[in-house]
């Protein structure tokens, strides 16, 4: 639902609790509630987040996905956020944003996807003017046997270069393990566990450089710790119950 809605309409019905944690610092954390429920042909989304940082954001989404044919759905996503800030440059504000995107099956072996976030451009700060970024995305995953799949993921942010990501999943019986890279030096693993309807998934990144091309309020929160610690480390804990 965070990132294509489409996907949705192939899912089945569940509720989801995910806690982030940016470079181990108490500050920097991130909590997301999902609850989506499946319908014949359909799907409806709906999430909570709440993210501290220099900025605190509150984020209420509502997603609807739709199967046009069989093997091709489509989704768009709605995000009420609410920003707050004790910094005087950036003030409280509302904005609203939308996600659209498809998600098409060419083969029982091969998911492409495509989203594009925010193309309205949400304005972050009245003054001096500043929007947040328009981002598209498309993806593909690849299930190499019964064991590995593979998966590559192309974004498209206006405010940034191109970054591409490349990664493998390796599945044993009740057992994930996935890992990858992308453009912007940063390398990623995770694991997951499933038993019964319930679904532990942790993972952790490794971002080795920092990027300059951030968007100003990811660059405050960002770039500026890197300098005194240019191993950044983010690490997720995901819990999934099928429903």
């Amino acid at each position: 639902m965070e990132y294509n809605a489409a996907n949705l309409a192939f899912s089945p019905s569940s509720i989801a609790l995910n806690a982030q944690n940016q470079f181990r610092i108490h500050e920097y954390t991130k909590i997301l509630l999902i609850r989506n429920y499946s319908l014949k042909e359909s799907a409806i989304g709906l999430s909570y987040q709440a993210e501290n940082g220099i900025i605190t954001n509150q984020k209420i989404a509502v997603a609807f996905a739709k199967k046009i044919q069989p093997k091709l759905a489509c989704g768009v996503t709605i995000n009420y956020n609410h920003f707050r800030s004790q910094n005087q440059y950036y003030q409280n504000h509302q904005i609203i944003t939308f996600n659209a995107g498809l998600s098409y099956k060419i083969n029982p072996k091969t998911l492409i996807g495509f989203q594009i976030e925010n193309p309205n451009r949400s304005q972050a700060i009245v003054f001096p003017k500043e929007n947040f970024p328009a981002t598209i995305r498309m993806g593909m995953k690849h299930k190499l046997s019964h064991y590995i799949s593979n998966y590559i993921d192309a974004l498209q942010s206006s405010n940034q270069n191109l970054n591409v990501s490349m990664g493998i999943e390796m599945i044993k019986e009740q057992y994930k393990i996935r890992m990858g890279v992308n453009l912007n030096q940063i390398i990623g693993c995770g694991f997951s566990f499933k038993k019964g309807n319930i679904l532990i998934d942790l993972w952790t990144e490794l971002r080795y450089k920092p990027s300059k091309t951030f968007h100003a309020y990811y660059r405050s929160r960002l770039f500026g710790y890197s300098i005194l610690c240019p191993f950044s480390i983010y690490y997720s804990i995901k819990y999934t119950a099928l429903i």
